[in-house]
């Protein structure tokens, strides 16, 4: 787990909560939250930053180890989507760079068909 990045999904977290006192007990996590967070979230937390903090590098990886905390110690809200799901959005929205998909596309996507 790397410090900086935990700290990015922590405050960006915190800033996407309807309210700071969310954080004082167990937050809830739903894999759709995911997506937002490695796409949105954790870029504008960073940019808004006094000093235009860079985004760090293993957020996917250190937010799997988070996720995996927070339900070992029992820390996941009722309500929240089991483990496995979130692990799943995470490999989906963050894993790999080159295979991860933006949180807008679904699970269907037209075929690609070459202009003549």
């Amino acid at each position: 787990m790397h410090r900086d990045a935990l700290a990015a999904i922590i405050g960006a977290r915190a800033d996407s909560l309807s309210a700071p006192a969310d954080l004082d007990g167990p937050t809830a996590w739903v894999g759709e939250q995911i997506g937002e967070l490695l796409w949105g979230d954790i870029s504008s937390w960073c940019g808004e930053r006094s000093a235009r903090v860079p985004e760090p590098d293993d957020i996917a990886r250190t937010l799997h180890t988070y996720l995996r905390y927070l339900s070992a110690h029992r820390l996941l809200a009722a309500g929240s989507d089991p483990v496995t799901l979130l692990r799943r959005a995470i490999a989906d929205y963050g894993g790999d760079r080159g295979r991860r998909r933006h949180p807008s596309t679904g699970r269907r996507v037209a075929p690609v068909v070459p202009i003549a």
